[in-house]
């Protein structure tokens, strides 16, 4: 059976037909099967053994999430598809006293080229998918928001540029493949 691996599940395990999930999470009170500081500790598995892993609203959490991406992209095999989502940093929200980190559209575009000066060092991920989400599309303008969210990322530079103030983005939706 495939590996899940779901980084900071809170109070619902990200369940998936065909998988086998293993939640891990800062907390106690969560539903967590595996209690892991995740600033400071790494990721208590073995190299190359989880076929996906989700990390909803997670990242902006932490001081330093390109550790934990780091420790991911360890866990994961290779061809293995990380599913993110983080608040766009034009939402209100974005802004909690919990949040040490800001995202846009183009966020993980450093950790997808290549890794280093070094042309031999390989990138670590591969975007397969990023998607901005307004919170029009949540509510009574729900076809208004589907409507706009397709214009926004077809042109994401033009967004983040001029129009993020004018339509805030709920969040962002990234699906990165991983490469080793």
């Amino acid at each position: 059976m495939k590996l899940l691996l779901d980084i900071g599940c809170g109070g619902a395990k990200h369940l998936r037909t065909g998988y086998r999930t293993i939640a891990v999470d800062n907390f106690f009170s969560s539903q967590a099967d595996v209690i892991v500081n995740l600033e400071e500790a790494g990721l208590p598995f073995k190299d190359n053994c989880f076929d996906i892993i989700n990390l909803s609203h997670v990242l902006e959490h932490l001081f330093n999430p390109i550790k934990l991406l780091g420790d991911a992209r360890r866990t994961a095999k290779n061809g293995s598809i990380l599913t993110i989502r983080v608040p766009h940093h034009s939402n209100f929200r974005a802004f909690d006293i919990f949040h040490k980190n800001l995202w846009n559209y183009f966020s993980f575009d450093s950790l997808c080229a290549f890794a280093g000066r070094d042309a031999q060092e390989r990138k670590w991920f591969k975007i397969k998918k990023r998607r901005i989400m307004l919170q029009l599309s949540r509510g009574k303008f729900k076809s208004l928001g589907i409507f706009l969210e397709k214009i926004i990322n077809h042109f994401p530079y033009k967004y983040e540029s001029y129009l993020k103030h004018i339509f805030p983005a709920y969040e962002i939706f990234f699906e990165l493949e991983v490469e080793k």
